[in-house]
């Protein structure tokens, strides 16, 4: 009856990133991650591998999070998808679309954005994750097995997000380059 959570997140925190502390740009990361100060642009888990991302009540991020594991009692303003585990605690405020396959959400979490429930497959591959997705595909010129309609492959869906992150990234690079260009004079 009380017995441990099947997908609990790892208890283990490989670095903090202190109260005072703001950055400026993209995390990525394997292992655990704690932030309880200010992150403005997304935190992701390293390619296929497995992370734990924990914010803080005082901390506050502003940028996409997609990790497989994610506990949040701060502040974020951006999407986030949960792999494997998204906890809610009592102190959450999210301004965002959240896709989770598990979710514990706890009274006083509030969510401004649509929650999406991402079905797991179990084919050939064992960790492949089938979220549903309302836009549009684009033809491609290759030849491979198309989804569903309605649904985009976790693999597919990382290899886009992959592109836009380096998309934002570039434009923020743009934008922090004349930013202090301007400060120079």
């Amino acid at each position: 009856m009380f017995s441990k959570k099947k997908n609990a997140p790892h208890p283990h925190i490989d670095c903090l990133i202190n109260a005072d502390t703001v950055i400026n740009g993209d995390i990525i990361f394997t292992g655990g991650l704690r932030v309880d100060g200010t992150v403005n642009g997304n935190i992701l888990t390293h390619e296929s591998k497995s992370g734990t991302l924990i914010v803080s009540q005082q901390a506050k991020v502003e940028g996409r999070v997609a990790v497989t594991h994610a506990v949040i009692n701060g502040e974020v303003q951006g999407d986030i998808i949960a792999q494997e585990f998204l906890e809610l605690e009592a102190h959450a405020r999210v301004s965002g679309n959240i896709t989770y396959h598990t979710l514990e959400m706890h009274h006083g979490a509030i969510v401004s954005g649509k929650l999406t429930h991402a079905i797991r497959v179990e084919q050939s591959k064992p960790e492949e994750i089938i979220i549903p997705f309302q836009g549009t595909f684009q033809e491609t010129p290759q030849e491979e097995p198309r989804e569903e309609p309605g649904e985009v492959s976790l693999e597919g869906f990382q290899e886009g997000f992959q592109e836009n992150l380096q998309e934002d990234f570039q434009e923020n690079s743009r934008k922090n380059s004349r930013k202090n260009a301007r400060k120079d004079f």
